[in-house]
């Protein structure tokens, strides 16, 4: 955590930081906030700020309490993996149908009805995030179950 801080010196500790090769997430509300949080890797804004600092931010939460971060990764990650399980799950099915169409393999009717299903299965699977709800006031949701190999290195902390 780094307080009292000027614009300029905000900018440059993110820029250090980077150069040591740490991650680094910039929380800011404030146009002294704005250098800093658009250096950062990830720049997170709370939505009652200044516009510069919203504008500079990569994420605006929109709640004024920042006990909801982790909400919010939590959320990004759930997002994330859902666009990528569609892409494969898109590319996969083109991968093998659009050869056996070209060929002449694959009736036409059951094509159009294939890729009606595909489509209908990748909204369906979108739609699951409208399922998610952030943690009840007061909890925290467990860690991730990924093995820890897997897990990026933590972000570090500026202010």
């Amino acid at each position: 955590m780094h307080a009292g801080v000027s614009p300029e010196e905000k900018a440059a500790l993110v820029r250090r930081l980077r150069e040591e090769g740490g991650r680094v997430a910039v929380v800011g509300d404030g146009v002294n906030d704005a250098a800093a949080l658009a250096e950062a890797d990830l720049g997170i804004a709370m939505s009652g700020g200044a516009d510069a600092a919203i504008g500079a931010a990569d994420i605006t939460l929109t709640r004024e309490d920042i006990r909801c971060l982790p909400d919010a990764v939590h959320l990004a990650r759930r997002t994330l993996g859902t666009v990528r399980a569609n892409l494969l799950w898109a590319f996969g099915y083109n991968l093998v149908t659009v050869p056996l169409a070209a060929v002449g393999l694959l009736n036409p009717m059951f094509a159009a009805a294939a890729m009606s299903a595909s489509s209908l299965l990748v909204v369906g699977n979108s739609l699951r995030l409208r399922t998610w709800s952030p943690a009840p006031p007061g909890r925290t949701r467990p860690p991730s179950s990924r093995p820890s190999a897997h897990r990026r290195p933590a972000l570090r902390e500026t202010v």
